[in-house]
């Protein structure tokens, strides 16, 4: 009567041919990944006469691993609902970051475990251009702000970078003088 049990991949699998060497799989799905895997335990029975019986048994699915994409409107439209008390993996595809993206997310769905911004309609994104002594700092300001929200900052966005890399100018050569 041998069974070796030799602990816990992600999912159940047995080593060669017969049940009497396995790995039991994890109970609870670890990533996204295993969304669709049925989940389970191993029951082994060993009995006198040496017979080795092997049940796997489903494991109760606390909360389902869901992956939701679309725009903030879609996600505050209800049009996910099903999914509210799913763990889930939400990518909003808004071209432009919204505002409080993630407390919005959150606000549909509370177990959210992953929110990523990644807008559908943006052309691929150039290579950001090498920063050098020379570089204009409000130029290096703006492509970061289109690379962090997917638009470039129109002239009154410009405006209050310029303004606030002056008065930071100022303030340093304030504290230089003294």
């Amino acid at each position: 009567m041998d069974y070796v049990a030799l602990g816990h991949l992600h999912g159940p699998q047995r080593v060669g041919a017969g049940d009497r060497i396995r790995y039991a799989g994890s109970p609870l799905a670890f990533s996204f990944g295993e969304r669709n895997h049925t989940k389970s335990v191993t029951l082994v029975e060993l009995a006198a006469d040496g017979a080795v019986t092997v049940d796997l048994l489903p494991t109760p699915v606390p909360r389902r691993l869901v992956d939701v994409r679309g725009s903030i409107a879609q996600i505050e439209s209800g049009v996910f609902a099903e999914h509210a008390d799913a763990w889930v993996r939400v990518a909003v595809t808004d071209t432009v970051h919204p505002e409080r993206l993630y407390a919005r997310v959150k606000d549909r769905f509370p177990h959210a475990l992953a929110i990523t911004h990644e807008p559908a309609d943006v052309p691929d994104r150039t290579p950001a251009r090498a920063v050098s002594a020379t570089s204009d700092p409000v130029e290096v300001a703006a492509d970061f702000v289109t690379y962090a929200t997917g638009g470039r900052p129109d002239d009154v966005e410009l405006g209050i970078l310029r303004d606030a890399y002056e008065s930071a100018a100022a303030a340093l050569a304030e504290q230089g003088a003294r």
